[in-house]
């Protein structure tokens, strides 16, 4: 399966976006990272704050210099973009444990396809 770094992102944050919709919204640093990553604000269809962009598309390209992105690293993609907001303050563990989960259970792929 091979994936697009702009339709995975998009991907990514409508499966996030929806995850959050259906929680109990408590966590404001869920809320603000979505919002500025959301790609569906801006005109280029990329991220509401561009350095979120520019984040994906840094750890896409580490990703990409060893071979084409599979979903191992696609997962991998994922979790050092949300990682990198981490270590920047953000509480993002129950995004991540959202997605590995689904990755568990195969459903996160489908839906980045």
């Amino acid at each position: 399966m091979k994936f697009s770094k702009r339709k995975s992102y998009i991907a990514l944050y409508d499966f996030l976006s929806k995850r959050w919709e259906n929680s109990n919204k408590e966590n404001e640093d869920a809320a603000i990272f979505l919002g500025s990553m959301s790609p569906h604000i801006s005109n280029d269809s990329k991220s509401t704050d561009p350095a979120y962009w520019q984040d994906w598309d840094t750890a896409w390209q580490e990703a990409e210099l060893q071979s084409d992105i599979n979903e191992g690293k696609l997962l991998f993609i994922i979790i050092k973009f949300i990682r990198n907001y981490e270590e920047l303050g953000f509480e993002l563990s129950e995004l991540i444990i959202e997605i590995e989960k689904q990755h568990q259970n195969r459903d996160l792929f489908k839906l980045l396809d």
